[in-house]
This record gives structure tokens, C-alpha cells and sequence, in this order.
């Protein structure tokens, strides 16, 4: 009986720790892809450290071209950057790209990238 209550916490306390989201003690960054809400898509890259514009467009621009490559989105794809010193939801702020813009934005009709 002690080893199947000691089994069942392991693998209980195994799933715990991989549902854990990523955070500043573990991550520098990390982008998540979500499915579409009213046709668009949304490309997230969520920085835990400081970075200057031209770092932060020059991932979210590589993360959208991977995004873009594996997975053909057949609608628009809205990508921002943010910065969360914390990682807690609702603490991020957006990072303002080199250009003074908000976000990049991909169009599968036209298959370019753009400024939003």
C-alpha cells in the first residue's frame, strides 16, 4: 500500500513540475503561437531579462519565420514582444520595436512580413 501512495505522488509531483510555465529562473525568453481569435493569430515572445529594440524585433522576426516555415498559419499572424521582469501574467509591457511600432504582422496572402 506504501509503495502505491509513493508512486502515485511521484507521478503526480512529475506532472506538477512540467506544467509549471516558464519564468525568469528558467527561461530568458519563450514564445508561444496561439490559435486564432477573430482570423488572427497571435506569435508571443515574452523576454525575463532587458533587451533593446533591435534585440527584441530580431527574435520575434526569427520566431515568426520559424512560425511561419513549420506550421503555413492561413490566417494573419500579429507577433509581439514583451518584457516581464516577474513572470507573472498580467505584469508584462510591450516592447516598442526599432521603428517605433508595436508589432510585426504576417499576411499568408501576400506571404510578406509588415509593421504594424
Amino acid at each position: 500500500m506504501n509503495k502505491l501512495v509513493l508512486s502515485i505522488l511521484l507521478v503526480s509531483s512529475f506532472f506538477i513540475m512540467n506544467a509549471s510555465q516558464p519564468s525568469p529562473k528558467t527561461h530568458v525568453y519563450f514564445t508561444e503561437y496561439k490559435k486564432p481569435v477573430a482570423s488572427v493569430h497571435g506569435l508571443d515572445t515574452i523576454f525575463f531579462v532587458k533587451v533593446s529594440p533591435e534585440q527584441a524585433e530580431d527574435i520575434l522576426r526569427t520566431e515568426l519565420e520559424l512560425t511561419i516555415k513549420h506550421f503555413s498559419p492561413k490566417f494573419e499572424v500579429l507577433a509581439t514582444a514583451w518584457f516581464s521582469a516577474t513572470g507573472n501574467q498580467g505584469d508584462e509591457k510591450m516592447i516598442v520595436l526599432k521603428n517605433g511600432k508595436k508589432h510585426l504582422v504576417y499576411n499568408p496572402k501576400s506571404k510578406v512580413i509588415d509593421y504594424l
